[in-house]
């Protein structure tokens, strides 16, 4: 559990936690408790109660691990009580680290290449707790209630909440957090013999120097993978015919394509981040539209956003001024080649 304390410093006092959970002291009190005859399913009953009534919840992992899961309290690996919040709060932890982030972060003597393997798992910081945030678009609380039992039942998360998460996992692909500092891209150097490229590093298009733009790509796919599931999509567009008030599919590809497409930086470098970003969103955006599971509505509607890129990108190429003309060319085959498939 990372922490800014009151000077804007990082604070690890509290990184690792000794003590065992709640729920594991309920679980072993439920497993262990040995009550008279007659009495087990009462007493055990009155246990879960007493941690139900606490805020406890319980949710298996194979609901909690999968991209599609839907409940705004179930992941692996987060804090917070919010998950928007939390990937709020951590951003501003992980902006702090990569502004102050340079060759001390490795070893004396090591080659200045490896600062990569350090520099992948601050850079992706966040990408648990974007998982998390997530699960609130089209999410729901609820669990394995019995028949007559003193469970919560089904609710949809509201329209409000959803769209907070939204704008926090857009906030993510914004060029100030995407980001590198030039003093540090300047640091890495080539990859030294007899360190090669792992699982631990980004992959690169760039040979043995150290791809920048993979990295932006690689924490742009994180958030994107997740916003595009088709499970998700289909949720919102159930969950938007059960009931006015969910933000349904169009809301959210409306804010999604909004953030990303319609904002182009005219600085060179940010501009070259931003349409990385622009590829794989739309790479995502495609996948849904071709989806096997994607119910044909959300198809429609993925295509229908699909179009909507088309036709902005159309009128961006025609300016005579604008230096994307053939990259917003591009643009347009990409969609074409889809659709005509």
């Amino acid at each position: 559990y990372i922490q800014l304390d009151d000077q804007g410093a990082i604070d690890l006092s509290e990184a690792y936690d000794d003590k065992i959970g709640e729920w594991d002291k309920t679980t072993i009190k439920y497993g262990y408790s040995d009550f008279p005859d007659g009495e087990n399913n009462e007493k055990l009953s009155a246990i879960l109660k007493e941690a139900f009534a606490k805020g406890a919840k319980y949710i298996t992992d194979q609901d909690a691990r999968p991209s599609a899961g839907l409940h705004p309290h179930a992941h692996l690996w987060d804090n917070g009580t919010a998950p928007n919040q939390e990937l709020d709060r951590l951003m501003k932890i992980r902006r702090k680290i990569l502004n102050d982030f340079s060759a001390k972060a490795i070893r004396e003597g090591m080659p200045m290449s490896t600062i990569e393997e350090v520099l992948v798992p601050i850079y992706l910081l966040h990408r648990y707790q974007v998982d998390a945030t997530s699960k609130v678009i089209g999410g729901m609380e609820y669990s394995y209630n019995l028949r007559g039992d003193f469970q919560s039942s089904n609710v949809m998360l509201e329209s409000e909440w959803q769209m907070k998460a939204i704008n926090s996992l857009l906030q993510t692909i914004s060029v100030d957090n995407l980001r590198l500092p030039e003093s540090l891209l300047g640091e890495i150097s080539p990859r030294a013999f007899g360190y090669p490229r792992s699982r631990e590093t980004f992959q690169s298009r760039t040979g043995p120097a150290f791809d920048y733009l993979a990295a932006v790509e690689t924490a742009a796919s994180v958030p994107f993978s997740f916003i595009f599931n088709a499970d998700r999509f289909n949720r919102l567009m159930t969950f938007k015919a059960r009931s006015a008030d969910q933000p349904g599919v169009d809301k959210v590809l409306e804010a999604v394509v909004s953030a990303v497409w319609m904002n182009p930086s005219s600085d060179r470098l940010d501009r070259t981040i931003q349409k990385v970003v622009e590829m794989e969103m739309l790479k995502q955006l495609m996948r849904l539209a071709i989806h096997d599971i994607a119910y044909p509505e959300v198809a429609a509607k993925a295509y229908q956003s699909l179009d909507n890129i088309k036709t902005y990108a159309k009128g961006r190429s025609s300016r005579k001024t604008n230096e994307d003309g053939v990259y917003y060319q591009y643009v347009i085959n990409e969609i074409d080649r889809i659709i005509d498939e």
